[in-house]
């Protein structure tokens, strides 16, 4: 069961599988919807339509270009697509979640119901709006400080 869940530093070991598509952001980095946006499309690699056909996204050194509008229609549509992540197990670990959108209340509302969307989509809904869609377990770990 996909699902959102709050754990401690000392259970990250326990929850990385070596099949996984595993993505970590540090909420202290996350103080805009912008910062959201950009930050996802980074790590889980959404494509990229510069003329540049082999971004190796897996290096890590590359960033998603701000010249490219990143909102919240173009995010839903890729973060339901996925098909480039060879995989069907995807997890998020967000760490320091406090200090996320800390001034942010309404945004960190909207994004954690925005999550909570995604993951059912991905246990209930791929397979009837993907072509050959398959479902995928996503669960996201919010890292509790100790």
């Amino acid at each position: 069961m996909n699902q959102i869940k709050y754990i401690s530093k000392s259970e990250i070991p326990y929850i990385k599988c070596s099949n996984s598509f595993i993505v970590e952001i540090d909420g202290k980095t996350i103080q805009s919807e912008n910062d959201w946006l950009y930050t996802m499309a980074e790590k889980f690699h959404f494509p990229v339509d510069d003329g540049q056909k082999n971004i190796d996204w897996f290096s890590g050194a590359f960033e998603y270009p701000r010249k490219y509008l990143m909102n919240r229609n173009r995010f839903n549509d890729w973060i339901t697509d996925l098909e480039w992540l060879e995989t069907n197990s995807i997890i998020l670990i967000i760490f320091n979640y406090a200090d996320f959108m800390a001034d942010c209340y309404e945004s960190k509302k909207y994004i954690t119901d925005d999550l909570q969307n995604i993951i059912d989509f991905w246990e209930n809904d791929a397979e009837k709006y993907i072509v050959c869609g398959q479902c995928k377990d996503f669960n996201v770990y919010i890292v509790e400080t100790d």
